[in-house]
């Protein structure tokens, strides 16, 4: 009967103790609430302090499960602050080793733009090339050919640059960089139209020079002035005329365009308002159920001193009839 009721406790005993551990694993709980932690300051545009919390979840609590997420959030969040250098150390080890990761395609458009950054224009375009023939439909495809474009200009291939933009434009015409780019191809051929009108400019000065002669010509006579050909100089005024109208017309669209940009801007950031605020209020309800799972533990540590407490109860009264037993057993045997 005692060593039944003593198998009885360890038994119990045993539950006790395991039902917690499989309940509660230890650190889950803590790595979990410390990623959350991060993620959060990181899209509250906190990158410092989100830079600090996610290097600890990789440095100090040495995490598995969100230690590919550490070194894309860590990378982001160096670029978004322009540390290239960093950033690209963190951005180039997530590449390396996370390549089916969903994060992959926005980490090698961050290496583009780290690379044009650091003004290496031909490896970025290399790297927005890839981008663009791997994951043509994604969100950030028009993005690349756009600072392809951008790169392009900067080694001063002018014309790649357009044919660039134009492929933009009929691929992407409602993309994230379409205002951008119909701005930028505009730019590059008013850039080109004045450059031809300053080359002809020259070509007809110079040629006037050579027409001067070495001495002051002399007074004309009616007869030469009215020889001259008066229709072709009302033609020329008609001409400049006409190209000062395409000017204006070209001045105002682009006004226009530039108020639609900040109305856009505006609108953003209103959206962005809009959207940190329901972010505070996701991390005050993440803070709200961390409270309450605080105090579930804390009412479920309770609940184990209180068992604790009980089974010594039990197991001193064990102890206790396991000693009176004894004696009776021997008081038996001198009988």
């Amino acid at each position: 009967m005692i060593k039944k009721r003593i198998i009885l406790f360890f038994l119990i005993f045993s539950c006790l103790v395991a039902i917690p551990i499989i309940l509660f694993p230890k650190n889950t709980s803590l790595e979990e609430a410390q990623y959350m932690l991060a993620l959060e300051l990181f899209n509250r545009n906190m990158y410092s302090e989100s830079i600090r919390e996610f290097g600890r979840l990789l440095y100090e609590m040495d995490t598995t499960r969100y230690r590919e997420e550490c070194y894309f959030y860590l990378g982001k969040a160096y670029y978004l602050k322009k540390d290239v250098k960093t950033a690209r150390s963190y951005i180039e080890t997530f590449i390396r080793n996370y390549p089916n990761s969903r994060h992959f395609h926005e980490a090698l458009y961050i290496k583009g733009r780290l690379l044009y950054l650091q003004k290496r224009y031909t490896d970025a375009i290399k790297i927005f090339d890839e981008y663009v023939r791997r994951f043509p439909s994604l969100s950030l495809a028009d993005n690349s050919l756009y600072w392809k474009a951008v790169s392009l200009i900067y080694l001063n291939k002018k014309d790649q640059a357009k044919r660039v933009l134009r492929s933009l434009l009929e691929r992407y015409p409602y993309g994230n960089k379409s205002d951008a780019a119909r701005f930028k191809l505009t730019m590059l051929q008013l850039e080109e139209k004045s450059r031809a009108e300053a080359k002809q400019k020259q070509v007809v000065e110079a040629g006037t020079e050579k027409e001067i002669p070495s001495k002051p010509p002399e007074k004309p006579s009616m007869k030469e002035v009215e020889a001259v050909d008066i229709e072709k100089y009302k033609s020329r005024i008609k001409e400049l005329e006409e190209k000062e109208k395409k000017y204006k017309e070209e001045i105002e669209r682009l006004n226009t365009q530039i108020e639609y940009l900040r109305t856009e801007l505006e609108n953003l950031k209103e959206a962005q308002k809009g959207e940190l605020e329901e972010r505070i209020k996701a991390l005050v309800s993440w803070e709200n159920f961390l409270k309450v799972k605080e105090d579930a533990l804390r009412q479920k540590e309770i609940e184990l001193n209180s068992q604790f407490e009980w089974i010594e109860k039990i197991k001193k009264e064990l102890e206790k009839k396991g000693t009176e037993g004894k004696e009776t057993g021997t008081g038996n045997e001198e009988k």
